[in-house]
């Protein structure tokens, strides 16, 4: 918690639960998502399922072809192997906290369940 402190944090992702942070989790990434204001982000397919909780801001989100408007307190699900395009509206910088499934993950359970 240290490290990720939720107040001051700029552009980009900021992985906050994940191996590379020193957890011993391999099925999913939690990190925040910070896109300033008035800037637009293309991602070109998602690796895994994404939910993610709108802390500040508000923007138009185009997941798949499909557009939605989000704000503060909103939740977006992004399907695996999907678009993204996300345009920050003026005002407030966008902010998401982000879980994420690591690729593959599902897929493995399957096998050593079965």
């Amino acid at each position: 918690a240290e490290e990720a402190v939720l107040t001051k944090w700029g552009p980009g992702k900021h992985m906050v639960v994940s191996p590379e942070t020193g957890f011993d989790i391999y099925a999913f990434h939690l990190f925040l998502e910070h896109i300033p204001a008035g800037t637009a982000e293309r991602q070109e397919l998602t690796p895994g399922e994404a939910v993610c909780y709108c802390l500040t801001g508000h923007a138009t989100e185009v997941i798949g072809g499909r557009t939605v408007e989000v704000k503060a307190g909103d939740f977006l699900f992004v399907p695996a192997f999907t678009s993204r395009d996300t345009h920050a509206r003026s005002g407030d910088p966008l902010r998401y906290l982000c879980w994420q499934q690591v690729p593959g993950t599902y897929v493995q359970h399957l096998s050593l369940s079965g």
